[in-house]
């Protein structure tokens, strides 16, 4: 478990560096979004009281050969904590260069098994997207030759979380939609997903209530709508730190790496032939509380709910907004990972089928 705060990240963070004592820190930011920021000028102003290494992330997923450069350049130095303040794929990241630090020859070389590793450092998570939940989850998504692997290890989740809504201001309106629908996609996927159990269950409905009650005004800088709103975030990461995900993630990893579509947007563009397949496999208990959250009272309505949330947010409907895909490569470059948590067995013909029917909507 880790340790969850909330309100302004400054004086947290002054109070978690003074409990700490660290002598030299990582902090791990975003390309753009660091800048300018409160965060730049909050860690400029404690740089004399200590030694702070500064690294802006520059690709937009986590990768393989990036997280290498940074390992081997500061191999010789002895991180005792890192900060990361960014959206998912920042959190990601650092939690990736956290747990292979002090073992980069592991990393070269078999970064998948990762269970017997010593000396991770530890991690304060600030996010500033309201989406991912990453910062309460044991695994993180990686890229290798646009090949995408989730490495999974209960070192990695951070040791503290800082959730503050100010970090969420600088963000654009699509980031904003994009950080929504994938924590909307997370929980419900959680739900149906072969891994489920009472908590993660308990987790994704508290989520949706929060979110989707909310989500009106999820585009206005409102300290409390985007404290619950991260607050709902956080907890579809801890709904799918249990349950894992499913289909919709599955499908969703080859849209990001060839189409650049952000991955909350391409996890959504597939969401409702998955509601249509699993939805059996929610138990009906879930499905009555998940109706009176989404007011519906039918499957079909709730998939009409969630069009709708999609066409509110701006974000694709389908893939027949996806310029030149294709289709057979499509269907053959699905995370298998994720599909085997799915809970009704999809064969390859399957996955293609539904591929083929979103691609001709309109």
């Amino acid at each position: 478990m880790n340790k969850i705060v909330k309100g302004e990240f400054e004086s947290n963070l002054d109070n978690i560096l003074l409990k700490e004592s660290p002598d030299s820190i990582l902090v791990v930011t975003g390309k753009k979004s660091f800048t300018g920021s409160v965060a730049e000028i909050y860690f400029n102003s404690i740089s004399s009281n200590y030694d702070i290494t500064f690294y802006s992330k520059n690709e937009k997923n986590p990768s393989f050969e990036e997280i290498l450069r940074l390992l081997v350049k500061y191999a010789e130095t002895n991180f005792d904590l890192i900060v990361c303040y960014g959206g998912g794929s920042v959190i990601d990241f650092s939690k990736l260069v956290a747990l292979f630090k002090n073992n980069i020859s592991h990393f070269k070389n078999n970064f998948q098994n990762s269970a017997d590793l010593l000396n991770t450092v530890p991690i304060i998570a600030i996010p500033t997207t309201a989406g991912s939940g990453a910062e309460s989850t044991q695994f993180a998504v990686m890229y290798r030759e646009k090949t995408k692997f989730s490495v999974l290890n209960k070192k990695i989740l951070p040791k503290y979380v800082i959730l503050d809504p100010k970090t969420t201001f600088s963000l654009s309106k699509h980031q904003v939609a994009c950080s929504t629908i994938d924590a909307v996609c997370q929980s419900i996927e959680s739900l149906w997903a072969k891994n489920k159990n009472k908590e993660s269950e308990l987790y994704a409905l508290k989520s949706l209530a929060l979110i989707y009650s909310n989500i009106s005004s999820v585009y206005e800088n409102n300290e409390n709508i985007r404290s619950l709103m991260l607050e709902g975030s956080n907890l579809s990461g801890k709904a799918i730190n249990i349950s894992r995900t499913t289909g919709p993630h599955a499908m969703s990893y080859y849209l990001t790496t060839f189409h650049d579509i952000p991955h909350g947007e391409a996890v959504a563009i597939n969401i409702e032939p998955f509601i249509e397949i699993n939805f059996e496999s929610i138990r009906e208990k879930i499905k009555l509380k998940l109706f009176e959250i989404f007011k519906v009272t039918t499957k079909k309505e709730f998939i009409s709910s969630i069009k709708l949330l999609k066409l509110n947010l701006g974000l694709r409907a389908d893939l027949s907004s996806v310029k030149n895909l294709n289709i057979n490569r499509y269907s053959s470059f699905i995370n298998i990972e994720r599909l085997k948590n799915n809970p009704v067995e999809l064969s390859t013909n399957d996955i293609l089928n539904i591929i083929k029917k979103s691609s001709l909507k309109s």
